[in-house]
């Protein structure tokens, strides 16, 4: 019996040091901004590193995106804004192990899909402002349904 409770210990101590081991190293690759490019192809990333992205470009350092290419690929949403009346048109993106969802708005002069297909857009990244808070959103060029 002794045995038996020192191994169910020993494994929840060596999985507490692993997860500990894994978050760590998250906030370490999370810490460093990853570099911005005149274009920029989320579509060739993991989900973890798409969402690091998507997190640089709405909350940490939107300035570095203004201006650039954007590609991207999710599931499409849209929304109607309660203050505005207007829809609103997001690319929904998860990450690896699809726990958490991230939303990126987007602008498109074409006619936008039906249902909640997933697409792949590519498009500017713009800035706009709402009773004084700056939002974000893609100005979408090309629109492909998957």
């Amino acid at each position: 019996m002794e045995k038996t409770k020192e191994k169910k210990y020993g494994f929840m101590i060596a999985a507490a040091v692993l997860a500990a081991l894994f978050s760590a190293a998250v906030i370490i690759i999370a810490s460093r901004p990853p570099k911005v490019y005149d274009y920029n192809d989320l579509t060739k990333m993991n989900g973890n590193m798409t969402a690091i992205h998507i997190n640089q470009m709405h909350n940490l350092r939107p300035g570095a995106y203004l201006g650039k290419t954007i590609r991207l690929s999710g599931e499409f949403s849209c929304a109607k804004n309660s203050n505005t009346g207007e829809y609103c048109y997001f690319v929904v993106v998860k990450d690896a192990i699809a726990c958490c969802a991230q939303g990126v708005e987007f602008k498109y002069c074409g006619e936008y899909p039906e249902g909640s297909p997933v697409i792949t857009i590519e498009g500017i990244f713009k800035e706009y402002s709402f009773s004084g808070k700056s939002y974000y959103y893609i100005e979408v060029s090309e629109l492909i349904i998957q």
